[in-house]
């Protein structure tokens, strides 16, 4: 009975190792083809060719991905592409409150929210026996950015202000009374 179990437990681990992978004599991209890994994260070839201008994707939904090949081919401006997502933006904050009434002060605007963070690019490890690089080949694993912040919500318009206003007499006094300060400060020089 223990024998069984063990032997069935085997056979599905190693059928899903089998399944994990993807396994190629030769994958051949053409100039500008795209080959988007999916479903597994380790790809083992024979021979890769990259065309020119030619690009691997790797598997994004997978933080390591692993490429192995016997022999590895690559064309001018052929790339990996491993590169993280970026985040959204915030929203904008609300816009203040109008005054309303006479003599008074609208509200300010709230701040917007934070942008979304980004995701990490993907691992790569990357195992070939024999390279040949006829131009260039591209690996790209770079983060995405942060989502920009929301901009924050416009000030609400205050009231329109009448001469009866409490307060707007006694801020032209304190301003007046500065200037005459300065003006007695300048004279004494």
């Amino acid at each position: 009975m223990v024998c069984r179990l063990l032997a069935v437990v085997l056979l599905v681990l190693i059928i899903q190792e089998s399944s994990a992978q993807i396994r190629m004599n030769t994958l051949r991209l053409q100039r500008k083809e795209v080959f988007e890994i999916q479903g597994s994260d380790i790809m083992v070839i024979d021979t890769l060719i990259l065309g020119d201008s030619s690009k691997i994707i790797l598997n994004k939904s997978l933080a390591d991905n692993y490429i192995h090949a016997k022999k590895m081919v690559v064309g001018r401006g052929a790339a990996i592409d491993g590169r993280g997502k970026s985040g959204a933006a915030g929203k904008p904050g609300p816009r203040g409150l109008y005054a309303g009434s006479p003599c008074r002060d609208g509200s300010d605007g709230q701040a917007g929210t934070a942008g979304e963070h980004a995701t990490n690019a993907v691992n790569l490890f990357l195992y070939v026996t024999e390279l040949a690089i006829n131009g260039t080949l591209i690996i790209d694993l770079t983060g995405g950015d942060g989502g920009e912040g929301g901009k924050g919500g416009i000030g609400g318009d205050g009231s329109a202000g009448t001469r009866l206003c409490p307060g707007a007499a006694a801020v032209r006094a304190v301003q007046d009374q500065k200037a005459v300060t300065a003006v007695r400060g300048e004279i004494s020089q």
